[in-house]
């Protein structure tokens, strides 16, 4: 399947070569203009600490079973009892992959840890101060990890097990991963063969079946007691998951759901059509998303959600319904302009949306001249270096995600005219 896909990749970008070659048509800029503000105030210049950290004392924690297994989503659950609220606790955070964080029911990190890294031994940990989202009284931490495999890609290279290390310790407090805490496998996401992305990505299209769901698992009520206790491994910083590093560069920005450009044509809307029906809704310009739904439906129904970029071997999701009214945001991110919802005849689309992520650097630069068709380029130059940019520098978001120093070294000059300082770090920890 995956040769398959690499040969439709390489053909659609021959395609799309050739066919510049024979350019036809109107050839005027499509006028563009980006929505932005110039902030009254830029994050002061900061140089990124390369220290290892040594003194850990959480372990590497798994279940028993799927330590290698691939394309694995691994949920964690660990309930705290506080006398009082600290005024600061920060832990320390690693996972191999990609991690999500919440407290209480509420996100506290979304798409955590970056890819491995400086050296394909070694990983990065992540930093927050968690201290606004505990409570007096029991807290509830859970964490969802995507382990992808170990397979070394263009931009990744895995420890070859999964792992999630969890560190917070203040005075009177200390909540470290451990045998204590909670895991079980999430059944729902599927390690499926059909459309694979191709060879060049670490990360896996999503298979997710909603039959399987564990409905409300984030809520504090929810019951674990049947989950087993997480095996540990190893010590933080030993091992296979090798030296740990700070990260350097900001956490994701998250923009929150947004409605796509013609969503409102698609509210409370059924197909109807023997065959399904393809939708296609469109963003305002290129951007790393995540895909929203929410739909009636009966149990089994596939629901394919591709981008543009999906024919070149870039990830896609796919959803099987569970019965009823069900909503599922994708968490592996994709970009693209058109979003296309394949939904089967019998469903009815409620709503559709998107979350937009993405390297927190805001825009600081501006141009502008008597030329309608440079002011267009200018505009459309800032989103294409701002699809660049998410744990690395990138030529391309869609087909490969990696890092290439001829690629970093313009991307870095472009940001020192219409970046804010944040976008300097990406260039040190390149």
């Amino acid at each position: 399947m995956r040769i398959i896909q690499t040969i439709i990749s390489y053909l659609a970008i021959a395609g799309a070569f050739i066919s510049s070659l024979f350019p036809s048509g109107d050839l005027t800029m499509v006028k563009f203009t980006n929505k932005y503000t110039i902030p009254d105030t830029i994050p002061e210049y900061s140089v990124i600490s390369t220290d290892e950290k040594t003194d850990w004392n959480a372990k590497w924690i798994w279940d028993k079973e799927n330590l290698t297994e691939k394309n694995v989503w691994m949920c964690f659950n660990k309930k705290v009892t506080l006398d009082k609220i600290p005024q600061e606790l920060i832990a320390h955070i690693s996972a191999d992959s990609k991690y999500w964080l919440y407290i209480n029911g509420e996100t506290v990190v979304f798409e955590g840890n970056v890819k491995r890294g400086p050296d394909k031994n070694s990983g990065y940990y992540d930093s927050i101060d968690i201290s606004p989202f505990l409570k007096k009284g029991e807290n509830t931490i859970c964490a969802l990890v995507w382990y992808w495999d170990n397979e070394t890609s263009y931009s990744y290279s895995g420890s070859g097990q999964g792992g999630f290390l969890f560190e917070a310790e203040g005075k009177g407090i200390t909540i470290i991963s451990d045998k204590s805490w909670k895991v079980k496998r999430n059944s729902a996401y599927v390690d499926s063969a059909l459309y694979p992305p191709n060879y060049r990505l670490p990360e896996y299209s999503i298979y997710y079946d909603a039959r399987e769901d564990m409905s409300n698992w984030l809520n504090e009520a929810y019951d674990v007691s049947s989950w087993e206790n997480a095996t540990e491994y190893d010590l933080g910083g030993k091992g296979p998951y090798g030296k740990l590093f700070p990260r350097g560069i900001p956490f994701l920005k998250d923009y929150g759901l947004k409605e796509y450009e013609n969503s409102k044509n698609y509210e409370n809307y059924t197909v109807t059509k023997a065959f399904g029906e393809k939708i296609t809704v469109n963003v305002p310009y290129n951007a790393q998303l995540t895909p929203y739904l929410k739909i009636k439906a009966p149990a089994g129904k596939k629901i394919r959600i591709t981008t543009e970029n999906t024919l070149i071997g870039a990830v896609s999701t796919t959803y099987i319904t569970k019965e009823g009214e069900q909503e599922f945001e994708a968490l592996g991110w994709v970009n693209g302009e058109n979003i296309t919802y394949k939904i089967p005849k019998g469903v009815t689309v409620v709503s559709l949306k998107y979350r937009e992520t993405g390297y927190d650097s805001s825009f600081c630069g501006d141009f502008k001249c008597d030329d309608e068709f440079l002011n267009s380029l200018w505009q459309k130059s800032l989103r294409t270096l701002y699809v660049t940019m998410r744990d690395n520098f990138m030529d391309c978001p869609d087909r490969e995600r990696a890092q290439w120093w001829g690629d970093v070294t313009s991307e870095m000059i472009m940001t020192m005219y219409s970046m804010d300082s944040n976008s300097y770090l990406l260039y040190q920890k390149g």
